[in-house]
């Protein structure tokens, strides 16, 4: 996924003295001009990356009827895998519930690619919605292994924050044990989502006590189940060193694809060079699962350094369609950066 809500999380993230006009004000269209991205969208003969800008332009608009046109594409045979993706994301970015409907379709069509089920799971993870978890539940016993984790981690997502906000006590399914609970301690979410413009797949959490201790009890979620697993990934991304950069390293080495393509997005989201031999060992390694390499190829674009060109540019032409696009995104997102542009949601300028 490119690292944002609306636009990438590392859209000029040095610039602090601009105002993010996207997270904070949505963008005003006419009818017209949204029909006008909706299309750009479908267009096959246009490039990814375009197409890419005008699907986080959609979301910048943060309307139902923006939603509408997303959901459209979601469902059209013109978007490739990557592409779909996408959408679903920012769907559960927006946090609509005008947008559950399509993205409770899209998971229940097995049909789909995997990593586009994969993305609708957790975007209706991210909206909230307590209806969600009975079809979420459903697909526990999904056949893509990615799909069911995916579908437990969100599960999990809706019932905490359902916790929080109640006040109750934890449920018999809660994502967090009581040993968990005094490890982690608690999380400001929306916090979190102010730093890195993002609604996480799972709550991180806010460690005390040194940062070598911090990273220390973080590493020990490894020992728990998947969520607890995000969840301490989540918090070493908050501690944002470069050792804590290097100790979700270790996460490459998780059975999970699944685990291994959420480093990899948050590395993108950390911009840390420290990252950057790791991503490129992943994106070359051909044995890798297409959507870690995916992940870790737009990771590489946020780091955006000339080195890191030189590899995507090389991968252009990988054998996976997905590989081969998100190099494409990622070198457009580098240009972004370097660039005079104020923002990347820019899907109606040509």
């Amino acid at each position: 996924m490119v690292t944002a809500s609306c636009v990438p999380v590392h859209a000029h993230a040095e610039d602090s003295d601009q105002e993010d006009v996207s997270s904070t004000t949505p963008l005003e269209l006419s009818a017209e001009k949204i029909s006008q991205l909706k299309g750009r969208i479908m267009d096959e003969t246009q490039p990814m990356e375009k197409r890419n800008r005008c699907v986080f332009t959609l979301c910048a608009v943060r309307t139902e009827p923006s939603i509408d046109a997303l959901s459209e594409c979601l469902k059209s045979k013109t978007c490739s895998e990557l592409l779909k993706h996408e959408i679903a994301y920012v769907l559960g970015q927006m946090k609509s519930y005008h947008a559950v409907p399509v993205l409770i379709q899209t998971l229940e069509d097995e049909s789909e690619a995997v990593i586009v089920r994969h993305e609708a799971a957790e975007a209706l993870g991210a909206i909230g919605q307590k209806d969600s978890i009975g079809v979420l539940t459903k697909y526990l016993e999904d056949p893509s292994i990615e799909v069911r984790e995916t579908c437990q981690i969100a599960i999990d997502r809706i019932l905490y924050f359902e916790k929080r906000r109640h006040e109750g006590k934890p449920s018999e399914v809660e994502c967090l044990s009581m040993y968990d609970e005094l490890m982690l301690g608690q999380t400001d979410e929306e916090e979190m989502s102010k730093m890195f413009q993002s609604v996480d797949p799972a709550p991180s959490s806010l460690l005390e006590g040194t940062e070598q201790a911090r990273i220390e009890r973080a590493k020990v979620c490894k020992r728990g189940h998947q969520t607890t697993e995000y969840r301490g990934l989540f918090a070493l991304r908050d501690i944002g060193t470069d050792a804590a950069v290097h100790a979700m390293i270790e996460g490459f080495s998780d059975s999970s694809a699944l685990f291994r393509h959420e480093v990899a997005f948050v590395m993108g989201q950390l911009q840390s060079p420290a990252s950057k031999e790791i991503l490129t060992k992943v994106l070359c390694d051909a044995n890798e699962h297409e959507m870690v390499r995916h992940e870790a190829a737009e990771a590489l674009g946020a780091i955006s350094t000339d080195d890191t060109v030189e590899i995507l540019q090389k991968h252009l032409k990988d054998e996976h369609g997905m590989v081969r696009e998100s190099c494409s995104v990622a070198l457009d997102i580098h240009q972004y950066f370097h660039s005079d542009q104020f923002q990347y949601a820019d899907g109606l300028n040509e």
